[in-house]
């Protein structure tokens, strides 16, 4: 079983690949996880621990832009960073005593959080929030392997503004259609520029309720998967929904990602 880390954008089917993954194999998920809720019925698979680290590395770039300001919620996940900017670890950064996970008593760097929670392997890491973070993770991690999750765009603006209208704790989000296209747009677009080097592995969730692709992804993380897991019924929405029409450059990067995950279908 290899190390694994997820990433891509919330609302994406993250929470399908990593419970496809980590309910057949003994993961260090890092902690306890988020309860499944309406949003994602089969549970969230990533927890308070993990997400805090990557709140607060995120909260330690001053060019980091937030839909809804973190200084209230810490809601990184709905974060972006332009293609340019790049979170390193500093002296600044790995020495700073700040939130640590769920308890805000407790103080320590970020580099010794990360060493804590990859102690413990095989582990399993699924945050939004790596799509940014992860430079700071890197030199730490060993015998990893990185998945990347995307759905259509389309999918992700249906599914990111029903949360947001929806959800209590993002009641006061702006539910801007522009803002969510910044963000996937973003996400994608910073992945594939800073991450070209990794041993990555590309999933299309359509693929993923539809079955394909399963076994090469079995191969890729080292042991036979829960190919039952994603369910077809799961997922709720219709890319040829006009009111979530996408961008035209929303739909060539979408092209391109489809492109590199058939290209991850061909593994062996």
């Amino acid at each position: 079983m290899n190390n694994l880390i997820i990433l891509g954008t919330g609302r994406s089917g993250t929470s399908l690949v990593a419970g496809t993954i980590a309910s057949s194999g003994q993961y260090n998920i890092g902690g306890k996880v988020h309860t499944p809720d309406k949003f994602n019925e089969k549970g969230y698979f990533e927890t308070g621990i993990v997400n805090g680290l990557n709140d607060d590395i995120l909260w330690s770039c001053p060019k980091t832009e937030t839909i809804k300001s973190r200084v209230k919620s810490r809601q990184g996940w709905l974060s972006t960073l332009d293609i340019n900017t790049k979170i390193t670890e500093s002296k600044e950064l790995n020495h700073c005593a700040l939130y640590s996970g769920q308890n805000p008593l407790v103080k320590a760097s970020i580099q010794k959080r990360i060493l804590e929670l990859v102690a413990i392997q095989p582990y399993l890491f699924k945050d939004p929030r790596f799509s940014y973070t992860l430079p700071v993770w890197l030199p730490y991690l060993q015998n990893c392997k990185f998945i990347c999750v995307f759905r259509h765009p389309s999918e992700f603006l249906q599914s990111i503004d029903n949360i947001v209208r929806t959800a209590d704790y993002l009641a006061t989000t702006n539910t801007d259609k522009k803002s969510f296209e910044k963000l996937w747009f973003n996400t994608y677009t910073y992945i594939l520029h800073h991450y070209s080097n990794l041993d990555m592995f590309f999933v299309n969730c359509k693929n993923l309720v539809s079955g394909i692709g399963l076994q090469t992804l079995s191969d890729f993380v080292g042991h036979e998967i829960n190919k039952n897991f994603a369910e077809k019924e799961l997922i709720h929405f219709n890319p040829d929904n006009p009111e979530y029409c996408a961008d035209n450059k929303l739909i060539e990067l979408y092209n391109k990602l489809c492109g590199l995950a058939s290209r991850s279908l061909e593994l062996k």
